[in-house]
């Protein structure tokens, strides 16, 4: 799956983002202070990193262990419309005694 919306691009596949897609993006980036986003389940080629870093526009990477950090730390805050995407449920367990 590859969606474009404006400055996000999402790619959930195996194979990591290449230089080839993040040039896409950039060439979407077009006005002063636009900032483009990668999220990749797949990861990111070191040439990627290296891209993002010397590219004139501001582009972000975010790999899924990122992704999943930011969704559960910020879960609470989000609309049950976004939670229905991706829901989480709180498993809870009894910690042992230590003595």
């Amino acid at each position: 799956m590859e969606t474009h919306w404006g400055q996000l691009s999402v790619k959930h596949r195996e194979q990591k983002v290449t230089v080839k897609d993040v040039r896409e993006l950039e060439g979407l980036l077009r006005k002063d202070g636009d900032t483009g986003l990668v999220v990749s389940s797949g990861g990111f080629t070191s040439e990627v990193q290296r891209e993002t870093r010397n590219s004139t526009k501001h582009i972000e990477t975010m790999d899924l262990e990122r992704l999943i950090d930011l969704w559960q730390q910020h879960y609470d805050r989000i609309p049950e419309s976004g939670r229905a995407m991706l829901p989480l449920v709180r498993v809870r367990f009894l910690a042992p005694i230590v003595e």
